[in-house]
């Protein structure tokens, strides 16, 4: 396998997690929020919905996404009538699946942080007259940093390792869908072991930069807190 072979699948792995975070974040900060200051049984019914992703197999996760977004599907039938667009066997289809399933680890980690701040806190934003969108944005997005940032960085470690839901509905397309965790498969199958493993090198190597990234920012904030 020649280096460019594997510098364009990592970047378009790259590419696909990156994207799931930009569509997956402002959702999940919405939710985090919502459900730390909000309590009750429908609040937990709808919180165990959202986390759904992060224990179902993957195979089913694809099997949803595939009945919701093909041609036939609800919203691929509205999308594909009305705009023209198709979210089945494309990179956009790798970047929802991506999406879906990073998503509750971006919206546990930020929910944490948000629950953190101390409501006494909320109630002197509104002496100042802030509204709770002003608030939420002026306020609680910048203390509940850290944790956001560390959502952040699992739900782009998640998307790398993506494989059953992005088979299912973006296929395994060279060039477009192709990402490392589907090439170390086709690889694998095809009894080519030698490159399976260089693209399982980047793919560890890439997951371990990160977790480290994500130890290391945490064990900082630790630290910077503690000598307060």
């Amino acid at each position: 396998m020649l280096i460019g072979d594997v510098l364009t699948i990592s970047l378009l792995s790259l590419k696909i997690a990156l994207s799931a975070l930009i569509l997956s974040l402002p959702i999940g900060l919405l939710c985090a929020w919502w459900l730390a200051h909000s309590k009750g049984f429908a609040v937990s019914i709808c919180e165990s919905i959202l986390l759904l992703p992060m224990v179902l197999p993957p195979s089913s996760c694809g099997l949803l996404l595939l009945t919701v977004l093909s041609p036939g599907g609800l919203v691929g039938r509205f999308l594909l009538n009305h705009f023209g667009v198709n979210l089945i066997l494309n990179w956009k289809a790798a970047v929802i699946a991506a999406a879906f399933v990073s998503f509750p680890l971006l919206m546990r980690a930020c929910q944490q942080s948000f629950a953190q701040i101390p409501e006494s806190l909320t109630e002197v934003t509104k002496s100042f007259g802030l509204t709770r969108w002003q608030a939420f944005r002026q306020v609680s997005v910048p203390l509940a940093l850290p944790g956001i940032l560390n959502g952040c960085i699992l739900a782009i470690a998640r998307s790398l390792g993506e494989f059953g839901s992005t088979i299912m509905v973006a296929g395994l397309i060279p060039g477009e869908t192709e990402t490392l965790s589907l090439a170390i498969y086709a690889r694998t199958i095809n009894g080519k072991d030698t490159e399976a493993w260089a693209l399982a090198s980047v793919s560890i190597g890439l997951s371990f930069i990160l977790l480290l990234i994500n130890r290391l920012y945490l064990k900082g904030r630790q630290g910077g807190l503690s000598s307060l």
